[in-house]
């Protein structure tokens, strides 16, 4: 996704005979380890190895509770330096061709830049979207840094 939305990573702190252990609700997403199994269960069962036993129906005292909510960030945007960077990094145009990116994506609306940052418009992301829907290979980053002098590329593509 290129544009992450926030997320809620609810954090439980349970206090037992005076140690302190942290609960974190994690959801794996797809993440297999050896055998097939899940990468978060050793950590789990040293979690629940510093629990003392208890029974359905035994009777804790809950001695305190602290709700913490910690949110994920966004990572940051570009600015035209640092996106200049990343496309240098990423085999994307050469020299001569930076400034007319930036003034392109600006001059057409598709991002607008505030204290020297460039965020996406409205309709940026929805060309974004139509472009990687429609065009996977065309705006693979692969794709583009394959562009040879003369506008052609190493790869043929098969039009839909």
């Amino acid at each position: 996704m290129l544009f992450p939305s926030t997320s809620v990573i609810p954090k439980i702190n349970i206090a037992i005979d005076g140690a302190v252990v942290p609960v974190v609700k994690r959801e794996t997403q797809g993440r297999k380890g050896k055998n097939g199994e899940s990468g978060d269960e050793e950590p789990q069962e040293a979690l629940l190895a510093q629990l003392p036993d208890v029974e359905r129906g035994d009777r804790l005292d809950l001695l305190d509770l602290k709700p913490e909510q910690h949110f994920t960030q966004a990572p940051p945007r570009f600015s035209e330096a640092s996106l200049v960077k990343a496309l240098e990094e990423n085999g994307i145009g050469r020299p001569s061709t930076y400034a007319p990116i930036l003034s392109t994506l600006q001059g057409r609306g598709y991002v607008r830049r505030e204290a020297k940052r460039l965020f996406p418009t409205e309709i940026g992301m929805t060309v974004n979207d139509l472009l990687v829907e429609h065009f996977p290979e065309i705006v693979d980053l692969g794709f583009t840094a394959k562009m040879v002098p003369g506008g052609t590329t190493q790869v043929r593509l098969k039009l839909k």
